[in-house]
């Protein structure tokens, strides 16, 4: 596939091959060495989330006016083009990316064509969250942000409307706004090539990210009906957690927790599948996931935390929670099983090292919360203690429900 764009005869040569015992050209050469590159090329920042407008974009014209049987999409011309757009959606939202429909369009309108048109390869499950309104497009992705709980610099956007492109560009400085080819043959392979969203080995929460996100969303929803009692809503919805052991069937999803999780994330410990392996067989080191079900769903592997003892001394060294579950309390109860911990081990303190980055100053609060005091400030962290035996407030549920 790589040789193949710019051809098999640019890529070989045989007079290489006889001068230096290489097969490929110079052109070869450099074609493939752009390519390896760009697979060992850091997966920093890398991208989560596709913001796709709709009318012109996910099929031709504008359904409000044609109506949802009527807009250029189908087997032939120009519908198939859309119709191949879509099926590279498709294809990302199998690898793990979130969907958001970003349009200024009606709700109806737009339901209804997910619904009835037989030539949409999308459907509504595919879609984790839909902006469908009259609103300007910058705003609607800043309530995005916090509703998702994710920062704008993991979002793409793709418009057809430079209009549109261009104010998002002005008002949101870390989106990625994508400019579209003039021509629409040539989206599908675009689209397909922008090698900027995450990838890697797939877990179980990857492939149902989309589902979980829309969990999220419900239970967010349902949670600012009971703003006089959060503690009794909580215990309501039948909240049950569990603690794994890293294994060989977990250890991806444990290195994506420690990799991926920048918000609720102690130090922003960055550890690979090796490196977890081998404090599993730490002796003086504990390594453990939890995940969690509820009313809403299972929502998978959520967290990992490790914690090292030696001498009587308990820290935290690894403590990492995926936003998505935030505001359950469990955050709480992971702590105070870490605290049991250290009374079990007759530690009289519990340590912390925490290392601020751009987004994880919510885990500095809940440690503030929770009575550690930040006795040491250093440049490359802080170091933050709590007696063991302060209380920590956790819902009773997570005991009774293990």
């Amino acid at each position: 596939k790589l040789f193949a764009y710019t051809g098999f005869k640019n890529n070989f040569d045989l007079r290489n091959y006889y001068l230096m015992k290489s097969r490929f050209s110079l052109t070869g050469i450099k074609n493939l060495s752009k390519s390896i590159f760009l697979e060992l090329k850091p997966k920093k920042n890398k991208k989560k989330v596709l913001l796709l407008d709709c009318d012109n974009t996910l099929w031709g014209g504008v359904v409000g006016e044609d109506g949802y049987n009527k807009v250029i999409l189908g087997d032939e011309g120009i519908g198939l083009i859309y119709k191949n757009f879509q099926k590279v959606v498709k294809r990302l939202v199998k690898s793990g990316v979130i969907i958001v429909l970003l349009s200024k369009n009606n709700m109806s309108d737009v339901k209804e064509i997910l619904k009835k048109n037989k030539n949409m390869i999308l459907k509504e499950e595919d879609i984790t969250a839909m902006k469908i309104n009259w609103n300007e497009k910058s705003n609607n992705i800043l309530e995005l942000a916090n509703e998702l709980n994710l920062g704008t610099e993991s979002f793409v956007f793709w418009d057809d409307n430079p209009i549109e492109r261009k104010k998002v560009k002005m008002r949101i400085k870390n989106v990625t706004v994508i400019n579209p080819n003039n021509d629409i043959e040539q989206w599908p392979k675009q689209l397909s090539n922008l090698n900027i969203f995450e990838k890697g080995q797939l877990t179980k929460e990857d492939q149902n990210k989309t589902q979980l996100y829309k969990i999220r969303d419900n239970f967010e929803k349902d949670k600012k009906n009971f703003n006089d009692d959060e503690i009794q809503y909580l215990k309501s919805i039948n909240i049950k957690v569990k603690v794994h052991d890293i294994n060989n069937n977990n250890i991806v999803r444990a290195e994506q927790l420690c990799n991926k999780t920048n918000q609720f994330n102690l130090n922003l410990k960055r550890l690979n599948q090796k490196e977890i392996l081998k404090l599993k067989n730490n002796k003086k080191y504990e390594i453990k996931m939890l995940s969690l079900k509820d009313d809403y769903g299972d929502h998978g592997l959520i967290a990992i935390y490790g914690i090292y003892f030696d001498k009587k001394k308990l820290s935290i060294d690894l403590f990492a929670m995926s936003c998505r579950v935030l505001g359950r309390y469990l955050e709480n109860w992971t702590l105070n099983k870490i605290r049991r911990y250290a009374k079990a081990k007759k530690s009289e303190f519990i340590f912390a090292k925490f290392k601020d980055g751009p987004r994880n100053n919510i885990f500095k609060q809940f440690l503030l919360d929770n009575g550690f005091l930040n006795i040491q400030g250093k440049k490359n962290g802080n170091i933050f203690k709590m007696r063991a035996s302060n209380e920590i407030k956790f819902l009773e549920i997570y005991e009774k429900n293990r």
